[in-house]
């Protein structure tokens, strides 16, 4: 009897598959579940294919040759100014807001160490919070 040998992943044939999937880059989840699963990726592939799950391969985007990048770059029209009145006003809220949460945080950390003073002393006292 020839028996098949039997790949051994640390992750079950259903979660290969699945994971498999879901991705979104076909042949980088392969790298990672053959890395995950400490096997070769012709492994991963032939327990993607005991599972009927289509093989699919990536489709790349051609790449643009620096010359019609800068071209590119050239066609997108400059931003708007901001008038600085409004800027000014913009970086102001920012501020205020900015000292809001510095004051939220320091509120949160005073009533944290008074959290952790009673339930300390509560424990001390042989209740269970």
């Amino acid at each position: 009897m020839d028996e098949e040998k039997k790949i051994s992943t640390k992750m079950s044939a259903y979660e290969i598959c699945k994971e498999y999937r879901e991705s979104k880059n076909p042949t980088a989840q392969l790298k990672i579940l053959a890395q995950l699963n400490c096997c070769d990726e012709k492994d991963i592939i032939k327990i993607l294919e005991d599972n009927n799950e289509p093989i699919r391969k990536r489709t790349y985007r051609p790449k643009v040759k620096k010359a019609e990048a800068v071209k590119n770059l050239a066609e997108v029209p400059a931003k708007e100014e901001i008038p600085n009145f409004i800027y000014a006003a913009l970086v102001d809220k920012l501020h205020a807001i900015d000292e809001v949460i510095s004051a939220k945080k320091t509120e949160i950390t005073c009533l944290e160490k008074e959290y952790t003073r009673l339930h300390a002393w509560l424990k001390s006292q042989g209740l269970d919070v």
